[in-house]
């Protein structure tokens, strides 16, 4: 499930605030009080991210929500466009291995072994897949696009939010430390999603 856009605006307007010291409008230009716009485009720009790291590392028990339709190829068959990382190959119902391009055309002469494949493999170059499968190829990428919605998982909420607030604060050069402190924890959690995190740390929205 993704994170409650509410919840994370909401955090973000509390957060600002008690770096301020200043209550909070929608309409108000001066530097300690923002526009409600800018706290979304915030959170969206740093979902955004979030959700880019998750799709890009192997293994996250959060990738396959970014799966986009699996496109089906044959043997040298160009890419079709994607934004993501590849997640999977599969051939004949079995989770195929990169594996080497010249050992793959080699497994392709052996029509013997290419009658039943016990060993799926498949190599990408230049925009285009090789494998040893008798017909084709499911290929199952990695997507993500900006929307109106947050789309990283709920277990990511104190991240986004981090992020945002950094991005925010980043803004106003009274608050360079402030800024700096939520930007550091925002990388921080791009790491422990880097190495298969789910749940991120609680947030601290004392600040430095």
């Amino acid at each position: 499930m993704a994170l409650d856009f509410t919840k994370a605006q909401d955090l973000v307007r509390q957060i600002i605030a008690a770096s301020s010291g200043s209550g909070y409008g929608s309409t108000t230009t001066d530097t300690d009080r923002r526009s409600e716009s800018e706290i979304s485009d915030a959170i969206l720009a740093r979902d955004l991210i979030v959700c880019m790291t998750i799709a890009q590392t192997e293994g996250h028990g959060r990738r396959v929500d970014f799966k986009a339709s699996p496109s089906t190829l044959s043997h040298l068959d160009a890419l079709p466009s994607h934004l993501g990382p590849l997640i999977s190959v599969v051939i004949g119902g079995k989770l195929a291995t990169p594996w080497d391009e010249h050992e793959i055309e080699a497994e392709r002469a052996d029509v013997l072994g290419l009658t039943a494949v016990t060993d799926p493999h498949y190599c990408v170059r230049d925009g285009f897949i090789a494998h040893n499968g008798t017909s084709t190829a499911t290929v199952n990428f990695a997507t993500v696009t900006l929307t109106a919605s947050p789309q990283a998982p709920a277990e990511c909420l104190s991240t986004v939010v981090r992020g945002a607030v950094a991005e925010i604060l980043a803004k106003d050069g009274n608050k360079t430390g402030a800024a700096q402190f939520y930007e550091q924890s925002f990388q921080r959690d791009l790491e422990l999603i880097k190495q298969g995190h789910v749940a991120m740390p609680p947030l601290q929205v004392e600040g430095p």
